[in-house]
C-alpha cells in the first residue's frame, strides 16, 4: 500500500517531474484511479456528513442554550424588579 503512495523512483533535479504540482497531480490522479483511492473518498464524504451533524447540532443546541439563558435571566430581573 505504501509504495502506491510512495513510488520508489528517482528523477533528475532538471526533470520536469520535478514540479510539486504534477507530482502532486500524478499522485491525486493515481489515489482516484485506484480502489485505496475510492476509499479514501468514501471516508471524505463520511467525514463530511459527521461534521455537518455535528455543526447542525452545536448550532440547534447553542441556540436552546441561549433561549434558556434569556428566559432565566428575564425572570430573574422580574422578581427583583417586582415586575410580574
Amino acid at each position: 500500500m505504501f509504495r502506491f503512495f510512495f513510488p520508489n523512483r528517482t528523477v533528475g533535479a532538471n526533470s520536469q517531474a520535478d514540479c510539486p504540482l504534477e507530482k502532486t497531480g500524478r499522485w491525486f490522479s493515481r489515489l482516484l484511479r485506484s480502489d485505496d483511492g475510492a476509499t479514501a473518498i468514501e471516508y471524505a464524504v463520511m467525514l463530511s456528513l459527521i461534521i455537518a451533524a455535528c455543526a447542525t447540532g452545536i448550532t440547534f443546541v447553542g441556540q436552546q442554550t441561549l433561549d434558556s439563558f434569556e428566559d432565566s435571566s428575564n425572570k430573574i430581573d422580574q422578581a427583583f424588579n417586582g415586575g410580574g
